[in-house]
């Protein structure tokens, strides 16, 4: 099982590794899903970074052969309220002079309990909903 990225090759290397859907589901965990997310959120703007997240997640879990349904798969509010808050992160609190690795592992220990954070944000109805899963919600408890 791989653990995060250790140099700029290696992180280049996961980058190669999930545009080209050739990453495997075991190293397709929430430290990779928020490694990925900080690499195109800290070199492109967001709405092209979240562009280029989405369509890698989607196509990793075509060739996964993840399904999104009711209860699973893909999420779409998820994929985007992760990257805007992020980005937040790495424009108000990151300090951008650390090498890029070291701010990564920053960005993956802040959003280690993405749950409870969205707790702060998204009620369990709109979060759960069919429709959350497959359009961007706004946040209905807390305002981004």
């Amino acid at each position: 099982e791989m653990a995060l990225p250790k140099s700029v090759n290696e992180f280049r290397s996961l980058i190669d590794r999930f545009e080209k859907g050739v990453l495997p589901q075991k190293e397709w965990r929430h430290p990779e899903h928020v490694a990925v997310a900080f690499w195109y959120l800290s070199q492109l703007d967001e709405d092209l970074a979240i562009d280029r997240i989405r369509f890698g997640i989607q196509h990793l879990n075509q060739i996964h052969g993840v399904v999104q349904t009711p209860t699973s798969g893909y999420h779409e509010t998820w994929t985007i309220f992760l990257a805007k808050i992020l980005r937040r992160y790495i424009e108000c609190d990151l300090d951008r002079s650390l090498p890029i690795i070291d701010q990564m592992k920053l960005a993956v220990q802040y959003l280690s309990d993405f749950r409870e954070i969205t707790r702060e944000y998204y009620s369990l109805k709109l979060a759960n909903s069919w429709v959350a899963r497959t359009t961007w919600q706004e946040p209905d408890l807390k305002s981004l």
